[in-house]
């Protein structure tokens, strides 16, 4: 009777839940000639997989085709994405799968055009221009040598799936979850990190995309597509999340 008593309690204590908070932000880096303000991502669907020491492995998935997102965050403030109970052990390994679907972005207007139009009749693109549609889209801009400056935008493509590993905020040891507490786990995305190996130059060469609102550089699939393959395997390789 004790020892069924026993297996029992140990059975709850690895089903207890412990609440878990996943969001994103943007690393913290510095460049000369690079800046990044901010960054959209839009999600079809996320997976864990976690394995544990004692209790068995945790799978779980959010609902194909329910989006999550789109999701905004920007340099020095993360995006929420969605709480979740995970359960509670000792991990050796975790790993989210982050399926991405397609952001219809726009970008403002140049401030200085001319709005004639009737507000009752203004159309949603008549104050906005669109660019590429991607799963994540990183915002910056470029300071050329001549003082110049350009809009930036790397475009992640929605076909792309994100396979991140978690580990805790400065430690690769085992990552420990009690049902006492709440933790966050922090995608990081490292837009300096994913451009460190491409000059200056490189980029002052860069082809370069025109709209109403004047010139700027696109890095995705369609445009500058040489310095996207580089870029995103930089970004997909240097991706943490962070648990704390």
């Amino acid at each position: 009777m004790v020892a069924l008593l026993a297996t029992s309690c140990q059975k709850k204590e690895f089903t207890e839940p412990v609440k878990v908070n996943l969001e994103v932000a943007i690393a913290y880096g510095e460049s000369s000639y690079l800046s990044f303000k901010e960054g959209h991502i839009l999600f079809e669907q996320i997976l864990f997989d976690g394995q544990r020491h004692q209790g068995g492995s945790v799978h779980f998935a959010t609902e194909s085709g329910n989006e999550i997102g789109p999701v905004q965050f920007a340099d020095g403030s993360s995006g929420a994405i969605k709480k979740f109970d995970i359960p509670q052990g000792i991990y050796n390994s975790m790993q989210w799968r982050f399926i991405l679907d397609e952001i219809e972005m726009f970008i403002e207007k140049d401030e200085e055009e001319d709005d004639d139009d009737d507000e009752d009749d203004k159309e949603y693109d008549n104050d906005y221009d669109s660019i590429e549609d991607g799963g994540l889209i990183l915002t910056g801009t470029f300071y050329s040598s001549d003082g110049d400056q350009k809009p930036l935008y790397i475009v992640l493509d929605d076909d792309e799936q994100l396979i991140v590993s978690s580990q805790n905020v400065g430690s690769y040891g085992d990552i420990i979850l009690t049902s006492e507490n709440t933790y966050t786990a922090q995608l990081l995305i490292d837009p300096f990190y994913a451009m460190q190996t491409i000059s200056e130059e490189t980029i002052e060469n860069a082809e370069v995309s025109t709209n109403e609102s004047g010139e700027f550089i696109e890095i995705s699939e369609e445009n500058n597509e040489a310095l996207y393959e580089i870029i995103v395997y930089r970004l997909e390789s240097s991706l943490k999340v962070f648990i704390e």
